[in-house]
């Protein structure tokens, strides 16, 4: 029996809607499995137990009371959890303080390391220049030739190389 036959039969059973063919068909399936049989029995007799108990009086009022209770509860923090964005603020300030100031200062520290470079480069430009004695003009003559040699394809150096041997 599948677990949905089995409980539109123990529905069936509470409600005393049994039909015929479900009470033939529930009798065959708890003869062939006696374990089964002694859970149905159990909570058939639970069933009727909890029959005989009278039912608990409700108020009128019941409803509002219960929704009452139920502000209660979301106003108080009991069931209803809200992040307090307050609280949530306060905790991560020192962290995102800390945070920012080491980003800046790392920022701060890269910039003053290009600037330095930048300034040796210039310096030692200026250096190669007062050394030259020359105009720049001077040291720029042979730049295309000087240029061409980076654009030879590095194979002829290996075929100039083995004719050379």
């Amino acid at each position: 029996m599948s677990l949905p036959e089995h409980h539109r039969l123990s529905d069936a059973v509470l409600r005393d809607q049994l039909t015929p063919q479900d009470a033939t068909a529930l009798e065959a399936y708890l003869s062939s499995h006696p374990k089964e049989q002694a859970a149905w029995e159990e909570e058939l007799a639970l069933n009727r137990l909890l029959r005989q108990v009278p039912a608990a009086p409700v108020s009128s009022n019941f409803t509002v009371r219960v929704l009452q209770a139920v502000r209660q509860l979301a106003h108080s923090g009991g069931a209803v959890y809200r992040p307090r964005w307050g609280s949530l603020v306060r905790r991560w300030i020192p962290q995102l303080t800390a945070l920012s100031a080491a980003l800046l200062i790392g920022a701060f520290s890269y910039h003053q390391h290009q600037v330095a470079g930048r300034r040796e480069v210039a310096r030692k430009l200026a250096e190669i220049s007062r050394m030259s004695g020359g105009t720049p003009l001077d040291l720029l003559e042979n730049f295309e030739a000087i240029e061409r040699l980076n654009q030879v394809p590095r194979n002829v150096d290996r075929e100039l190389i083995a004719a050379l041997q």
